[in-house]
């Protein structure tokens, strides 16, 4: 007993000294007040950034100001400091000590390009499932999940956007979820944490999605499967939350009153719930509100559920249904994040068109122009340039500062931080971006960026970051061959004039003169002022010598004439909507299908044609897809008639080494099944005995052998150096048997290492410029110039879109000059070269005796300015109407008589 007494003294002594020993230490005020916990911002810990005052001082001057600000300065001067646009002027740049100049004549400075709505870093590069991590698709509601917890810094992604001018991108959770969890502003630099790049004080967002995706998800779980189950899923969440928040300021009354009266227990605080109090910010206001949707009923349902709620739309993703309701969107301040010209991928986005943005912005909205892509993120400079093409077709006018506002200070706007960047204004951030000439010219490249005033990018000192990704592997610097530096034909910069466009009526049919046009041949001629001569839809005479008086004629003055384009892989008149199985009649299924034919599912009066036509596109080459050999494709005409379907030409087989289940069973079921069709052929009469010892059935033995003799072009799908090298080896190995297979490489993203040996093999490769991307571990060496150093080589290069919009050919054409393949190489990869090799002779080019497929421009067909005023296949004049047109018809206010009127 008297030893138990001093123990027990000594522990009641401990427990009484042990707080003292925690006096220093800073508490948690939660632990000091329990319920103070509910009204506590979530942890968003600051990371340090770099010591702006150690930053060198940097004077542009003698430079082209684009402010987005309403204001444009023709020549003048851009000083950063300290990490802010310090000054601002016009004419010469006053006197600065210790400055780095740099000089802007004939450059353009325009604020960083900001992406409202990108998932780089949450689906990063390369593509594959251990980087899934942008839908949290495990409930339709998950408002507790943090896009910046997903996010990985090193996505290869990150920096080619930074080349392209971006520097802000407000990344989103994926849109299976009704509520997908809240959003991140992120500053593109360097870094090892998203702490790190996280915009200063930017307010966080929620992504919110109706129509389609959440109704697919979890139909097939415990839903919602329809739209109507969408809206009560959002209702049940918001009255829940309503309900929390309530209970929550209940027990705030309690806590006043118990802490005046002291009677009592003290109140017991609710239970915390993170997804709820998410919700609870929105309906105070303190989280932006982000909704994907597209249709304009479902848009003013969401409007409507906000007000019933009590929460404001921040802005509407997607949106292409915007033009519709653009007075209510303009009315209750609701921004709208879209595309220029993707639409059709599911039902839903049917009804989107081109003057989408320009409508919105005429109605008095705010229309911002996104990527929602790693692609179209590269060159959202350009898609705000279509938009504006699309809106002036309609009278809509909207100017050069307007559309650098889509893509500068209106997401700025939109995300809550037009204070700090948006606008080249002194006082701002400087988020700058020096251009190599007009920004909305499909050839400019951003030569210097700047990011809170540190140069991150240099194209010429061949400054970028690199993530550790690609360390080791993309050695050979930005893969850029510099300025490209031939002329340019038609239109140039955008403030060049465009040409008016042509009255509809007459329509040229059969025979007539086109008179002063000038003429891109295709082959690698320009010759201006020239006339064309067409008899009986064939081109009789170039200079339009001996064309009788009485033939109709046009005046093509200023105006510029091309063939028309070829896109040489395309499922376009298969495929209607993506997302529907009911419209996919380009896929041949899993295995080796040779038989298969791509003509048997094409519609010659898909809506999709016309719009095609009106970028260019005359001659499509209609491709199957899936398995190892998806099938024949076949040369088309757009003439949306009978007769496309009866005279198709040039058939060619598809085949991908990606479609197997791995390259090494790719390439033994391919020999495999060339072997067989070889042995096929050779039984003569006893064929019919050793068909169930073959890999193939009859028919699709017969097509290989097709292959095999050199009458059926092979196009085949690769991207890795090691596949290149083994087709090369396959198509000698096949060579030294006697057959003489006409290959054609496709994709190929690393084809450019082994550039030699494809001259030496005569292997043309097809090439989509826009899409030199590591998207997949078998991309990892790729790089933009990719057509131009295969072209110096000596090999057939190929343009492709390899897309169900194939309209965008001339756009990837662009793309190719912009990274220095010369501008008749462009023109004849989109034209000549691929009726060459696969064997359409009798188009391709403007040259005696070929057919009349011809498209006069407005100016530089490559420019996004530029349109098509007159198009011809076969001489017949195809009229530039369509579904689209229509739609934006039918939604323009009421134009007086004097108003321009469109096409």
């Amino acid at each position: 007993m008297q030893r138990t007494l001093p123990r027990k003294f000594s522990l009641l002594c401990l427990l009484m000294i042990l707080p003292a020993c925690n006096l220093n230490k800073k508490k948690h005020p939660a632990t000091e007040k329990p319920d103070l916990w509910s009204r506590l911002a979530e942890p968003l810990y600051p990371v340090p950034g770099p010591d702006v005052q150690t930053l060198p001082r940097i004077l542009i001057e003698h430079v082209r100001i684009m402010t987005a600000a309403g204001k444009t300065i023709p020549e003048g001067y851009v000083l950063i400091e300290a990490g802010q646009i310090a000054k601002v002027g016009e004419g010469e740049a006053p006197e600065v000590k210790d400055v780095l100049k740099i000089e802007g004549r004939g450059k353009v400075v325009t604020p960083g390009i900001i992406d409202m709505h990108s998932h780089i870093g949450v689906y990063p590069l390369p593509g594959a499932k251990a980087h899934q991590d942008g839908n949290e698709a495990t409930a339709p509601t998950t408002p507790d999940v943090w896009a910046e917890h997903s996010f990985w810094p090193q996505d290869p992604a990150l920096w080619r956007a930074l080349a392209s001018g971006v520097t802000t991108i407000h990344v989103l959770p994926g849109s299976a979820n009704l509520i997908g969890g809240r959003t991140v502003t992120l500053h593109v630099k360097p870094a090892t944490s998203v702490a790190a790049m996280r915009f200063p004080e930017a307010p966080q967002g929620i992504k919110m999605a109706c129509g389609e995706n959440p109704k697919r998800v979890y139909g097939e779980k415990n839903g919602p499967s329809t739209r109507m189950g969408n809206i009560a899923g959002f209702r049940r969440l918001f009255q829940e939350a309503w309900e929390y928040r309530q209970s929550w300021l209940n027990h705030d009354h309690a806590m006043e009153r118990w802490n005046k009266s002291g009677d009592g227990e003290r109140p017991g605080s609710p239970k915390r719930d993170h997804a709820l109090d998410t919700i609870t910010k929105v309906l105070n206001g303190e989280i932006l509100v982000h909704v994907h949707c597209y249709r304009a009923d479902e848009m003013s349902i969401m409007l409507d559920l906000a007000r019933t709620y009590g929460f404001h739309i921040q802005a509407f993703h997607h949106a292409l249904e915007a033009y519709k309701i653009r007075d209510r969107l303009a009315a209750e301040k609701v921004a709208i994040a879209t595309w220029a010209d993707w639409w059709g991928f599911k039902l839903e986005a049917f009804d989107g068109i081109p003057a989408n943005a320009p409508m919105l912005h005429a109605a008095g909205g705010l229309a911002t122009i996104h990527s929602d892509s790693e692609d179209e993120i590269r060159y959202l400079n350009l898609e705000a340039a279509k938009a504006q093409t699309a809106g002036r077709e309609f009278g809509i006018e909207v100017s050069d500062d307007e559309i650098l506002q889509w893509i500068t200070r209106n997401p700025a706007i939109a995300l809550g931080i037009e204070s700090k960047v948006g606008t080249i204004a002194e006082g701002k951030m400087a988020d700058v971006v020096l251009w190599d000439r007009h920004p909305f010219s499909a050839y400019a490249k951003p030569e210097k960026v700047f990011v809170g005033g540190e140069m991150l990018f240099d194209r010429i000192t061949q400054l970028f970051p690199l993530g550790d990704l690609e360390r080791g592997v993309h050695d050979y610097g930005l893969g850029d061959r510099g300025n490209q530096k031939d002329a340019l034909p038609g239109t140039g910069v955008p403030e060049s004039p465009i040409r008016p466009a042509l009255p509809a009526e007459p329509r040229l049919q059969d025979s007539f003169v086109i008179e002063h046009a000038t003429v891109e041949t295709g082959t690698g001629q320009r010759l201006t002022d020239t006339s064309i001569w067409v008899e009986k839809g064939i081109i009789q005479a170039i200079g339009g010598a001996g064309a009788p008086k009485d033939r109709p004629r046009i005046d093509a003055q200023g105006r510029v004439l091309t063939p028309g384009w070829i896109e040489s892989q395309t499922q376009l008149g298969a495929l209607v909507v993506e997302l529907e199985e009911a419209g996919q009649d380009h896929d041949a299924g899993d295995g080796l299908n040779p038989a298969f034919h791509a003509l048997d599912g094409w519609d010659p009066f898909s809506m999709r044609m016309p719009i095609a036509r009106e970028q260019g596109v005359t001659t499509i080459i209609a491709k199957p897809s899936g398995g190892i050999i998806s099938g024949q494709g076949v040369a088309l005409d757009l003439s949306t008639s009978r007769s496309a379907l009866q005279t198709p030409a040039a058939p060619v087989m598809f085949a991908s080494v990606l479609g197997g289940k791995n390259r090494g069973q790719t390439w033994l079921k391919l020999r495999e099944a060339f072997e067989d069709a070889r042995f096929y052929k050779q039984q003569g009469a006893t064929k019919t005995a050793v068909t169930q010892q073959l890999s193939l059935r009859p028919m699709h033995l017969e097509a290989l052998q097709e292959v095999m003799q050199g009458r059926l072009p092979l196009v085949l799908s690769v991207h890795r150096l090691s596949d290149v090298l083994t087709a090369i080896q396959w198509k000698k190995e096949m060579a030294s048997k006697g057959f003489p297979v006409q290959l054609i490489l496709s994709g190929a993203g690393e084809a450019w290492l082994a550039a030699r040996e494809l001259a030496e093999a005569k292997i043309p490769v097809i090439v989509t410029p826009s899409r030199q991307m590591p998207r997949t571990l078998d991309q990892l060496r790729v790089r933009d110039d990719q057509a131009t150093l295969l072209m110096q080589a000596s090999v057939d290069v190929i343009i492709s879109t390899d897309d169900v919009r194939a309209g965008r050919l001339r756009q990837e054409a662009a793309r190719a000059v912009a990274f220095s393949l010369p501008y008749a190489s462009a023109v004849a990869a989109i034209s000549s070269v691929p009726a060459r090799v696969f064997g359409l002779n009798d188009r391709g080019a403007i040259e005696v005796g070929k057919r009349a497929d011809l498209v006069l421009w407005s100016g530089d067909p490559l420019e996004p300015q530029s349109a098509v005023q007159k198009l011809w296949i076969a001489g017949q004049d195809m009229g530039l109407n369509h579904r689209q047109k229509e739609l934006t018809r039918a939604y323009l206010p009421k134009v007086s008589a004097g108003a321009p009127q469109p096409k």
